[in-house]
């Protein structure tokens, strides 16, 4: 806090009288954050119109985001997180937040393809999770260009949208 205060310009009762504690700190850190690469991933999944273009566009903003802010995404992401419950439990919200935004897209596309819209909710988690432990990986690693990872995780993903069939209703023992 002595530090974070000497470089704000402020006395350290300054910033424990705004923010309360280390806590407080994090959470407005993770609060600011999320509200950015939330609203530049809502940007991305509006940006496009063909869904492996929408899907790529995501993911490349995201990945792009964390490169952009990576001080900050590493602090959060390890630091904070490892050091504060508050701050733990802000990240997962983050995730389950993005998830929301993901299935609620997600779902729309499926039902304006006439398919079923029941597996947008876990598909949206699923691959949340996995961007964002792929994002981390590579963040740490840097062992190829953000381009190939997006190529990569959305054609796996894409492969495996296209191969997804409404499935038939379980059949009644008493039928």
């Amino acid at each position: 806090m002595d530090q974070i205060a000497s470089e704000a310009g402020i006395t350290k009762p300054i910033l424990y009288r705004h923010f309360g504690d280390k806590g407080g700190l994090y959470r407005a850190l993770v609060e600011r954050y999320v509200a950015k690469v939330l609203e530049e991933l809502r940007a991305a999944m509006e940006s496009e119109t063909h869904p492996r273009k929408r899907l790529a566009a995501t993911i490349d903003t995201y990945l792009g985001f964390i490169e952009r802010e990576r001080d900050l995404y590493e602090y959060l992401a390890h630091r904070a997180a490892g050091e504060r419950p508050e701050a733990q439990a802000a990240i997962a919200d983050f995730a389950r937040e993005v998830a929301r935004a993901v299935s609620v897209n997600l779902g729309e596309q499926l039902r304006a393809a006439g398919a079923d819209s029941g597996p947008a909710e876990v598909w949206a988690h699923g691959i949340v999770g996995m961007v964002q432990l792929a994002g981390d990986w590579w963040i740490g690693t840097r062992s190829m260009p953000r381009e190939r990872v997006v190529e990569y995780l959305t054609g796996l993903l894409w492969r495996g949208f296209s191969t997804y069939q409404t499935p038939t209703p379980p059949q009644s023992s008493f039928s």
